[in-house]
């Protein structure tokens, strides 16, 4: 299984902000993260869990607003190589299973 191009996603890449979790070996557990520009940022201290980050007020564009300050994970073409059930490496970030991608619409 290939997951190394962008097709899952949505056109307007470059301009939504999608959540998910990220497997994160540093800390041996996945963490809530952002793709904002292409970017994939640590979101963990905004909120320590996807539920609590998509609850939140105008969350979409407060994540927007803060990018320049959130820990940037790694470039997204990478991590999504790295999320295929079949080629996962632990040791470096993919995609945690059993959670989607969800747009933001309140972004703006």
């Amino acid at each position: 299984m290939s997951l190394n191009d962008r097709s899952a996603l949505p056109d307007d890449l470059e301009r939504a902000v999608l959540v998910g979790r990220a497997w994160c070996a540093d800390i041996g557990a996945p963490r809530p993260v952002a793709v904002i520009g292409g970017e994939l940022v640590d979101v963990s201290s905004v909120a320590l869990t996807t539920s609590t980050l998509v609850e939140q007020p105008e969350i979409g564009l407060r994540l927007k607003e803060a990018a320049a300050n959130l820990p940037r994970l790694a470039a997204l073409d990478p991590v999504l190589a790295n999320s295929a059930f079949d080629r996962r490496d632990p040791s470096t970030p993919g995609s945690s299973r059993h959670v989607t991608c969800r747009r933001s619409r309140r972004a703006g």
